[in-house]
């Protein structure tokens, strides 16, 4: 595309949507930018609603509530639900929504809810059967809106935490005023040994607190919506996870990040397991709904950006690399 029909597609668009939005990026970065589809991402219609948070339970100050979907994870829920119990922070409530499983992951569930109620370990424990399969987003949202935590914690059904999650992050969290907060991430495998140098190994690597806006609208750098911790006012402002079979997380991550700051954290681990029935290694050859996904996603973000190149959360300096990353990605997401 010409330099001369570059300009003219952008005129069109800033026509719309104000010229001092894509001023500086035009100037500096003219031959790099092809506004020619931007109006597409503006104005695209978005498919999949945000479902609202309903707020079933009153708000206890100090607690977490860890949100636990479950499916088909009899092997690894009982570690899992032990990473909870061992957290050396005391005020937390415990919810499990069990997807409908076939094996016997409901009844392990069932004897750790038993043993815990009699210790008195959580400030409340609640478990939740489907009798017919509904969806990970489904089981979180469901979660969250039979929560009472100030703070909410999704942890996967076969990953586990680091015992000092919790006390390290509410910390975390308050210090830096954030609303959402997730950590490194170790790899493990069946038997929960560590692996090496995986996917998400230079991910971790490059992450850089000072420009978190920038490299989260490149990746999804909590990997897992197991690693994410945040907020009861977040999901009061932008809602709950919505029906993404692959990126509801990062969904959820990039609408957090738009309203408040999201930090990183060194401090604590959250071990994701790598194993045949993985959602991640499904996706490897089968990119097309994935695709579609980002599209939804990347659009509603590329939309808010576009028009607030001012914002307390990514800086002066990266807004233009910002627009660029994420026009790029949406063309690439829809060849």
């Amino acid at each position: 595309m010409s330099i001369a029909s570059s300009i003219r597609a952008a005129r069109n668009v800033l026509k719309r949507y104000g010229f001092k939005t894509f001023f500086k990026q035009t100037v500096l970065k003219l031959k790099k930018h092809n506004f020619e589809k931007a109006g597409l991402f503006l104005s695209r219609e978005q498919i999949m609603p945000v479902p609202s948070f309903l707020g079933r339970k009153r708000m206890i100050k100090g607690l977490v509530t860890v949100v636990i979907p479950c499916y088909n994870h009899e092997s690894f829920i009982k570690e899992a639900l032990m990473s909870i119990y061992k957290q050396d922070y005391k005020d937390i409530e415990i919810i499990v929504v069990d997807d409908c499983s076939s094996d016997d992951s409901p009844n392990i569930i069932q004897n750790l809810f038993e043993e815990w109620k009699k210790e008195k370990r959580f400030k409340n424990q609640k478990f939740v059967i489907h009798k017919e399969n509904k969806g990970a987003h489904y089981s979180i949202d469901e979660a969250i809106n039979l929560g009472a935590g100030e703070y909410f914690a999704v942890l996967n059904s076969d990953d586990k935490y680091d015992t000092n999650r919790f006390s390290v992050l509410v910390d975390l969290v308050e210090k830096g005023n954030a609303g959402l907060a997730f950590s490194k991430v170790a790899v493990i495998d069946e038997k929960g040994m560590l692996k090496q140098n995986t996917p998400f190994s230079a991910l971790q690597k490059n992450i850089e607190k000072k420009h978190m806006f920038l490299g989260l609208c490149a990746d999804n750098l909590a990997i897992s919506s197991g690693n994410l911790f945040f907020k009861r006012e977040i999901v009061e402002k932008i809602g709950l996870f919505r029906d993404f079979k692959y990126i509801h997380d990062w969904d959820f991550l990039m609408r957090s990040a738009l309203t408040k700051k999201v930090v990183y954290c060194e401090g604590t681990t959250y071990y994701y397991r790598m194993h045949s029935t993985n959602s991640y290694l499904e996706l490897v050859g089968n990119t097309e709904l994935c695709d579609e996904e980002m599209v939804e996603m990347r659009s509603r973000v590329f939309a808010v950006v576009y028009e607030k190149p001012i914002s307390g959360f990514y800086s002066e300096e990266d807004y233009p690399k910002i627009v660029d990353l994420l026009y790029r990605r949406l063309i690439n997401n829809l060849r």
